[in-house]
């Protein structure tokens, strides 16, 4: 993985990982009653949506970069054969 690539993927994960701390300060602080279920259950689901998110975009870009290095490879033994 080059360094760009890699800064941006940490830039993503932080920024992930801010927006869940905002999110989950109201849990710390009790300000959830029973009257409001309906929010705290809302920012739960929030909460997994952005977590399956960040793991789906890391897991993309970690299965194109290892498919990129395999058809770099692959390309000159494929042109070699074919030429």
């Amino acid at each position: 993985m080059d360094e760009t690539t890699s800064q941006n993927m940490e830039i993503f994960n932080e920024t992930t990982i801010l927006i869940s701390s905002v999110l989950l300060a109201p849990y710390f602080t009790s300000e959830f009653g029973p009257e409001q279920a309906n929010m705290s259950l809302k920012i739960g689901w929030i909460l997994s949506g952005l977590t399956l998110g960040n793991v789906l975009v890391n897991e993309l870009l970690m299965v194109s970069q290892i498919c990129s290095k395999i058809f770099q490879c692959l390309k000159p033994h494929v042109l070699k054969l074919f030429s």
